[in-house]
């Protein structure tokens, strides 16, 4: 249950979420639910809506990370790959686009040996981080639309995906980027097919995994 702290802000209710099983869904279980919020107000036909927050958690957070991923935390921490937003939070949380693109361009960085570069910072009216700018200058992000980069917009395997695979082309333009050969997933059916092409280009080059047959 959640109510705002200000007497000219007493909206509340209760938070039911629903656990889908997977892959990055709600763990129910462990008892931590992600959230972001926003406010919205109507006066005399004008509406004015804040940004939505930060992601913040309801719960009992775990900071371990799941044994099967510990090799590869600390070969990314090895080779310089997180970045310190990633290195203070929980691993097993979810990760933003901008969070993301940060990841990107270190990768970018340190795979080259070139330091990434920008144009303006003037493309998106909602994010002015330089690391954003760079990744879409090598075409790694793109926008939402209506000139907005929704920083703090979840991302999902999906996307992350694209976004890998056109990290991969920046870094890496004469690779083979066939899929040919990759492993079908019991779940294709479900996967968009503007990201069919790079999830199998990730599974085939073993940079993204399934569980148990599925995406």
């Amino acid at each position: 249950e959640y109510h705002a702290g200000s007497g000219l802000l007493t909206n509340k209710d209760t938070c039911n979420p629903l656990n889908k099983g997977g892959i990055g869904e709600v763990d129910i279980q462990a008892n931590v639910y992600y959230f972001r919020a926003y406010f919205i107000y109507t006066y005399d036909g004008v509406t004015v809506k804040s940004p939505y927050s930060n992601v913040f958690s309801i719960g009992t957070p775990s900071f371990t990370a799941s044994a099967w991923a510990v090799n590869d935390i600390k070969k990314a921490n090895d080779y310089g790959l997180v970045t310190e937003k990633l290195d203070a939070a929980d691993p097993k949380g979810p990760i933003t686009r901008e969070e993301f693109s940060e990841i990107a361009i270190r990768l970018y960085e340190k795979v080259t040996g070139k330091a990434a570069t920008y144009d303006n910072l003037t493309e998106f009216s909602d994010t002015k981080n330089p690391e954003i700018y760079k990744a879409f200058k090598l075409e790694i992000v793109k926008g939402i639309g209506g000139g907005k980069f929704a920083p703090d917009e979840l991302v999902t395997r999906e996307q992350i995906a694209a976004m890998m695979q056109r990290a991969v082309k920046a870094m890496k333009p004469d690779a083979d980027q066939s899929t040919d050969g990759a492993e079908a997933f019991k779940d294709e059916k479900d996967i968009s097919k503007w990201a069919l092409d790079s999830v199998k280009f990730m599974s085939k080059q073993g940079l993204l995994k399934g569980a148990n047959g599925k995406f």
